[in-house]
């Protein structure tokens, strides 16, 4: 599976709700989420972080459930 996701940039809370996403198992094993956002946001402390890939003033953070 594969979840992609675009919240409004100044969304608060963003980390929790990627926290939500792992703790209700609404990704199948080996399934990614890329979650979209601006490049001062560091998610690489959140639960399941792989990598970030940055794009001009916007960056994709993939997180895999395992």
């Amino acid at each position: 599976d594969l979840i992609y996701a675009d919240p409004p940039y100044n969304m608060p809370n963003q980390d929790k709700v990627i926290e939500k996403i792992f703790a209700n198992k609404l990704l199948a094993n080996d399934g990614i989420l890329v979650w979209e956002h601006e490049k001062s946001v560091d998610f690489s402390g959140v639960i399941s972080f792989k990598e970030e890939r940055r794009f001009g003033d916007t960056s994709l953070s993939l997180f895999e459930f395992e």
